[in-house]
């Protein structure tokens, strides 16, 4: 598609997205449904029909198969303020149990659904489509944003919400996450994952006195915050002098270097860094509920380690930042200064949690791919901050100079191979954009 083309038509997906619900698009909900099916993939029948074992003659509104999975859909194209009893929903069933259907099913209308037939379906595994679960998953396809990201991970059309307790917000929603500056964004596919993975947050409180052989005593008295990451056992820290606008560029550099290990462990450096601080400045929400979508994943990473072991680990780490050695002066038996020394180790006894806490932090993880590349991103949620961002800048624009300059931005991504470029480096005819390899004169 031109990218002026595409230009328009993701305008107007915008447009109805913020406007309208598919039952004022004028297209057939049979016709919609199949156009979602073959998005994931699905080949397509249109009220086909078979006869049960019953001899009577049914027709199915689609039918739809990808390798040895079957689904059967019945649609109801009845108005958006219909309420879909369960009377339709028990004809459905009685309808594939005649036809000795054994694949999945789908029950989808323009309307809503009936607690009594929310609750038929779900004990005889139905899925159900109603019309604002429609609206969303056919206006993002509109745009171009509904591909295989669920079909990849799951052989299931359905997006429930995901309950989590005590978890940073999601304030970085998946447009502004995957939204790309260049002129061509259209020939990119993007796919992305919502990550919520748990960190333990300890408050502690130190106070500790020991004398020395002079009768004199010494004090040693701390409070502080750490942050344990609750699968790694890794303590994080923060890194105050980290600049969240040149780092991208610090990692730029070392990537197109190759430098894969190096590359690893600064993104992970600033990762944590920035963990630390969402952790320590932003509030989390005690329980909340966030929608699947057909655009990414959700996935909510369970701690490898309990609280007693975490506590056991901050306990340790808070003795040993703590032991102090002291110097004093003592006049020995001949009446001379020696110089003496003590160390000072805190007793778990000593040590205060005032505070600890399990809490989930929100992280994005972005694939954009074009043609055989594939660039990835990453977001912090809570803080809206962009990690690393490997589509930002040019890739020929490269030579050790350049680190201490400006790297110049993507342009637009070639559409043969689909390496990214500055205005410096890609080429335009006719409307489409080439690299200097794949470029025709």
């Amino acid at each position: 598609m031109k990218g002026k083309e595409r230009q328009l038509e993701m305008e107007s997906g915008q447009k109805y997205a913020s406007t309208t619900t598919v039952y004022n698009l004028g297209v057939k909900l049979e016709e919609i449904v199949e156009k979602i099916l073959k998005k994931k993939d699905y080949s397509t029948q249109r009220r086909l029909k078979l006869r049960g074992k019953s001899g009577a003659l049914h027709e199915i509104d689609v039918f739809a198969k990808l390798k040895n999975k079957s689904l059967a859909v019945e649609c109801k194209n009845y108005e958006q303020n219909s309420v879909v009893g369960i009377k339709e929903i028990r004809d459905f069933h009685s309808k594939l149990n005649d036809l000795n259907h054994d694949g999945d099913s789908l029950f989808v209308t323009y309307g809503r659904f009936s607690l009594d037939t929310v609750s038929y379906a779900n004990k005889y595994d139905i899925e159900l489509w109603n019309g604002d679960k429609l609206s969303k998953i056919y206006l993002s396809m509109l745009i171009g944003r509904y591909g295989t990201t669920k079909l990849s991970s799951s052989n299931s059309l359905d997006y429930n919400e995901v309950d989590i307790d005590n978890a940073l917000p999601v304030l970085m929603t998946f447009e502004e996450v995957t939204r790309l500056k260049v002129e061509n964004h259209s020939t990119a596919k993007i796919n992305g994952v919502l990550i919520f993975r748990p960190y333990y947050i300890f408050e502690y409180k130190i106070d500790s006195i020991r004398m020395d052989k002079r009768g004199k005593s010494h004090r040693v008295r701390d409070e502080d915050c750490y942050i344990l990451d609750a699968i790694t056992e890794q303590i994080l820290y923060e890194n105050e002098k980290d600049d969240i606008s040149n780092h991208h560029q610090m990692l730029f550099s070392i990537k197109r270097n190759k430098n894969e290990s190096e590359f690893e462990n600064l993104s992970k450096k600033f990762e944590n860094s920035q963990i630390c601080k969402d952790l320590k400045n932003i509030k989390p929400k005690i329980h909340y509920k966030i929608d699947e979508s057909p655009d990414y994943l959700i996935k909510v990473m369970e701690p490898d380690l309990s609280i007693k072991n975490a506590t056991l680990i901050i306990l340790e780490k808070a003795i040993q930042s703590n032991t102090k050695e002291i110097s004093y002066d003592v006049k020995n038996s001949k009446n001379e200064v020696e110089t003496k020394t003590m160390t000072i180790i805190p007793k778990k006894s000593e040590i205060t949690i005032k505070k600890s806490s399990l809490i989930y932090v929100p992280i994005w993880k972005i694939g954009i791919s074009c043609k055989d590349i594939t660039y990835t991103r990453m977001g912090m949620a809570a803080s809206k901050t962009i990690i690393v961002d490997e589509i930002e800048y040019c890739s020929k624009d490269f030579s050790s100079l350049k680190f201490w300059t400006k790297w110049k931005p993507t342009h637009a991504l070639c559409q043969i191979c689909g390496i990214a470029l500055c205005v410096d480096h890609i080429y335009k005819t006719n409307e489409e954009y080439y690299c200097k390899e794949h470029y025709r004169y």
